[in-house]
């Protein structure tokens, strides 16, 4: 009896890119669909199609067929995310203010996976004034002009909705402890700018609740661990997040009982990849020597000995 399985193509599949990453969503999903047999229909943002259509072109040179076949299903969607970051108080402090600083605010904080909430625990509470002091370093400006740390934000009515969210925080009780709004770049008078923004908030307001997808930090305080685990585990956008601590028992512990999608990993390519874009077949065959020269048909179940 022999048994084997194989990995076979899924058919057609599909990457929807959105504004913020028009170049990097394609080029994760094309090498790893083709490289597996599978045909990709890539649909851009309509704020930005310009990245799809350079690709388009290169996957043009580089030989890929002009048609392919038809089927389709499985589905991987980044969507609303509210990535929660837990700063513990034995935590490198240098590393997790820059870090923090880093994933909150690069790329106008345009990104499914940018921290949107820090929840300081403990005594790195404390640590508060200096991630504001941090922050109001970056520089914000047009993205070629050199020096610039990150840019605008995609629309007017993205900003728009960015400060309508950060002014939520004030009339629900917030305290903006940085505020980006009112931002003027100098040789760019129309362009959408909101600075890094820094928000004390409680779990209730809108700027919590919400998705703000710019540039603005909501600070929690949180008096232990599981406090902080029961903050993250009732919000119901966990799309990812992260720990800072020198601990290995408080990490562990955090990676067992958070319910996030992404702790640090995102798993796109490698065998990730590969298992995402094929489907498992298995072949059973057996082979006896009586069925070569048998004269007589069995309309028994078939079994495998």
């Amino acid at each position: 009896m022999d048994t084997s399985t194989r990995r076979l193509p899924l058919g057609v599949c599909a990457s929807i890119a959105p504004f913020n990453f028009p170049a990097m969503i394609p080029l994760w999903s094309i090498p790893m669909a083709i490289a597996t047999g599978n045909t990709l229909i890539v649909k851009p943002s309509e704020r930005d199609p310009g990245a799809a259509m350079i690709i388009a072109e290169l996957c043009q040179r580089a030989g890929l067929p002009a048609e392919g076949g038809r089927l389709a299903k499985r589905v991987q969607a980044n969507l609303g995310a509210k990535n929660h970051a837990v700063i513990m108080p034995d935590a490198n402090k240098n590393h997790a203010l820059n870090s923090l600083i880093g994933a909150a605010f690069g790329a106008a904080g345009q990104r499914c996976m940018a921290i949107s909430v820090a929840v300081l625990v403990g005594n790195a509470q404390q640590w508060l004034p200096d991630l504001v002091e941090r922050a109001k370093k970056l520089k914000v400006n047009q993205g070629f002009e050199k020096g610039a740390d990150f840019g605008p934000v995609i629309s007017p009515a993205s900003k728009q909705r960015i400060t309508g969210l950060i002014a939520s925080a004030e009339e629900q009780g917030g305290k903006v402890i940085l505020d980006g709004r009112g931002l003027e770049v100098p040789g760019y008078p129309d362009g959408n700018w909101v600075g890094p923004t820094i928000i004390e908030a409680t779990t209730d307001m809108r700027c919590y609740r919400e998705e703000i997808f710019g540039p603005v930090l909501v600070v929690i305080p949180a008096d232990t661990l599981d406090d902080a685990l029961a903050i993250i585990n009732s919000n119901k956008y966990g799309n990812g997040t992260a720990i800072f601590t020198q601990s290995g028992a408080t990490a562990r512990k955090f990676e067992v009982e958070v319910e996030a999608s992404f702790l640090g990993d995102i798993p796109f390519y490698g065998r990730s990849g590969i298992d995402f874009y094929t489907q498992n077949k298995t072949t059973t065959a057996l082979w006896k020597a009586e069925d070569a020269i048998g004269n007589k048909a069995s309309v028994d179940m078939p079994t495998h000995h």
